[in-house]
């Protein structure tokens, strides 16, 4: 009878180890982009550098999938969120209005996430031309 209750008391713990699931190891690429402001150091939409339309913007990346970019005149605010497709890693904005940030919402193949630097790019289909949309750290 002892030899049963060790058994079982073995499967129990060998069972509740193994199907923990740890939710404390966040993405790390979500920590580097929710850290802090960023801004927009080259956005090239339809081979047109659209930068200087989009440069007086600070975005914070909030961990709840809001977006706000912030000037001295406005708010705009959309949704954010990482992803894969395809086996590739996509990061994915939303923007409603106005037109210049609907350009904005796409979902981009993530080039390069660090604490400095956010590299996305994204190929329309139709022009073939691959937008680029990069990020700086405020």
């Amino acid at each position: 009878m002892k030899k049963i209750t060790i058994f079982a008391a073995s499967l129990f713990l060998l069972f509740s180890v193994s199907c923990k699931k740890d939710n404390n190891n966040p993405n790390p690429n979500a920590t580097i982009v929710e850290s802090g402001k960023w801004i927009i150091t080259k956005f090239v939409d339809d081979n047109v550098n659209e930068t200087a339309n989009l440069a007086a913007y600070d975005f914070t990346f909030n961990s709840n999938g809001n977006v706000s970019a912030v000037s001295s005149a406005n708010t705009m605010n959309g949704t954010w969120s990482l992803g894969t497709d395809d086996s590739k890693q996509k990061f994915n904005l939303d923007f409603a209005s106005p037109s210049s940030f609907e350009e904005l919402s796409e979902d981009w193949l993530i080039l390069q996430i660090n604490a400095s630097a956010i590299q996305l790019t994204h190929t329309s289909g139709g022009n073939n031309f691959a937008d680029t949309l990069f990020f700086g750290k405020k």
